[in-house]
């Protein structure tokens, strides 16, 4: 299991701005497809504690990562690599 520490900003931009930042950067060969599974308990112990669970699905590769808050403010993310089977079980049944 791989464990880091995670800093990241988000900011909404429209289609343009993005279209225009694809350009600027010369990105047009670097654009993929993923998507993301989150999971949560019936009475949202995850999100009442801050902490985030997913499946990330891009290309061939599924990561199993958690997100949980440490005592020094920053956000740690836990993730393992899963085979296409596991995920799918993971995805269609839960935990």
């Amino acid at each position: 299991m791989k464990t880091s520490i995670e800093i990241e900003y988000k900011t909404l931009i429209t289609k343009e701005k993005y279209e225009e930042l694809i350009k600027s950067f010369d990105l047009e060969d670097n654009i993929f497809h993923q998507i993301n599974f989150y999971f949560d308990s019936n009475d949202f112990y995850l999100r009442n504690n801050q902490m985030a669970l997913r499946i990330r699905h891009k290309g061939d590769i599924y990561k199993l990562t958690l997100k949980r808050p440490h005592e020094d403010g920053c956000l740690y993310e836990d993730s393992i690599l899963l085979t296409k089977d596991k995920a799918l079980d993971m995805i269609n049944n839960g935990f």
